[in-house]
């Protein structure tokens, strides 16, 4: 038996490690998502089942994506091997994570209090004349799954097949902040998504790891009263934050690529 054929995947695995296959992988990944999210919701007019089988179709493409290239479903995905063997870069990315939930929060407030959001005022309007229950199944479960699934499972994770991971990190995160569609959830949610990238990777390719941090994340966000996110609005502030979310992300990514395969 040939290496070729003995890998997991073979041809199609070893295509979709390659730039036409990762970007056939990226936009094939977002269409499955967003048309079953979107045709779910229509044909049951309910918002919370086109959530959910959004969700599920993320999921399975992520499952997808793991199994042609791994073979396995649990099997990690293809991570430096100093991220599954150190210590160190786990615990730089767990560190940046609260920094980066004060920074994004911090940045959401000055700028709704600067210049306002209609959006953000609609989208918060509809989530609170939801039903408890909705809130807190979206917030806390399918938001954190699809989600995960779509851009740090699929879209970080197969572009790191092609470019360095603070690239991937950077434009994988772009691309969920500005899915949000209002500069308020932009804000607050960039820093976390360059954050959980790295905790992608240093807990090598886990994606249980991400979804509870996500959820982690919603729930505070949810607990944590405005007027206490208002006092770290100043510039000053919002620098140090920066530098301490930035600081050891930057570290640990680092030491992901210069570590020896």
């Amino acid at each position: 038996m040939t290496d070729a054929a003995a890998s997991p995947g073979g041809r199609l695995a070893r295509f979709l490690d390659r730039p036409a296959g990762v970007i056939a992988t990226l936009a094939g990944a977002f269409a499955v998502d967003a048309l079953t999210g979107l045709g779910v919701a229509y044909c049951t007019r309910s918002p919370v089942a086109g959530a959910a089988a959004s969700s599920a179709a993320a999921l399975g493409c992520f499952l997808w994506v793991r199994r042609t290239s791994t073979g396995s479903l649990l099997a990690p995905g293809a991570m430096p091997a100093a991220a599954r063997s150190s210590v160190r870069p786990r615990l730089l990315a767990t560190a940046s994570l609260g920094a980066a939930f004060l920074l994004g929060q911090g940045l959401a407030v000055a700028l709704y209090e600067r210049f306002g959001s209609p959006a953000f005022d609609l989208s918060s309007q509809t989530m609170g004349s939801a039903p408890l229950w909705l809130v807190l199944a979206t917030t806390l479960l399918l938001a954190p799954v699809g989600e995960e699934a779509l851009m740090r499972g699929v879209f970080y994770g197969r572009l790191t097949k092609v470019w360095p991971a603070w690239a991937a990190a950077v434009v994988s995160s772009a691309i969920f902040a500005g899915l949000h569609g209002n500069i308020v959830q932009i804000a607050g949610t960039l820093p976390m998504a360059l954050v959980l990238c790295a905790v992608f990777s240093a807990f090598g390719g886990r994606l249980w790891v991400v979804i509870a941090g996500h959820a982690l994340f919603n729930l505070t966000a949810l607990l944590v009263p405005v007027q206490l996110i208002s006092l770290m609005t100043s510039p000053a502030t919002l620098t140090l934050l920066v530098l301490a979310a930035a600081i050891p992300t930057a570290a640990m990514i680092t030491s992901l690529e210069e570590a020896p395969a």
